[in-house]
């Protein structure tokens, strides 16, 4: 896999915790040591930045170390169509980051079983469309995954190796997203 790809299972996660574990995360993008060359550059996109994960990624950034090293580039809807690949594509050759915080997602699980088109563009097309991007402009990606890509019959907490299985097309179309990801 080229892009840098990281999941969490954020749904069933306190959000102190959640900030906590993300923020670590963002910090071992900044320093890992893969044999890859990454984008140098000091700006992170932040997708999804007026939903609810974006914006509590906003508000703690802005109290964080990473503030102080790295310009936060937050943007919505407004300015980036997720359901459009040429949206996607112009945004990111517009700010150019060296990391891209996908924060962004059709996250309507009941409304997702009746537009099921809408949430697979959103959530799988896009996504690879941002990994794309990201592999051939040497940027690094941190992609947030959701508890709903498993059948919930698991009785301790899941992690990332476990076998997917979702139930639903909210939980299919992110785990297509994750998979669309490792073509790059």
């Amino acid at each position: 896999i080229q892009s840098l790809f990281i999941i969490l299972c954020m749904e069933s996660l306190l959000p102190l915790t959640l900030l906590i574990i993300f923020f670590t995360l963002v910090k071992s993008i900044f320093s890992a040591s893969l044999h890859k060359t990454y984008h140098s550059g000091k700006t992170i996109l932040l997708t999804g930045a007026r939903g609810q994960l974006g914006k509590t990624f906003s508000a703690k950034f802005s109290t964080s170390e990473l503030q102080q090293k790295f310009e936060l580039v937050q943007v919505g809807i407004n300015e980036l169509n997720l359901s459009d690949t040429n949206s996607v594509t112009a945004c990111l050759s517009s700010y150019n980051p060296s990391v891209i915080i996908n924060c962004g997602a059709y996250t309507s699980v009941d409304l997702a079983e009746g537009e099921k088109e809408e949430a697979m563009k959103v959530n799988a097309s896009a996504v690879a469309s941002i990994a794309k991007w990201a592999n051939e402009n040497q940027s690094r990606m941190l992609q947030i995954s959701t508890d709903f890509v498993f059948d919930g019959k698991k009785t301790a907490p899941y992690s990332p190796t476990d076998i997917a299985s979702p139930l639903s097309v909210y939980g299919e179309t992110k785990l297509l997203g994750e998979k669309g990801i490792f073509e790059f």
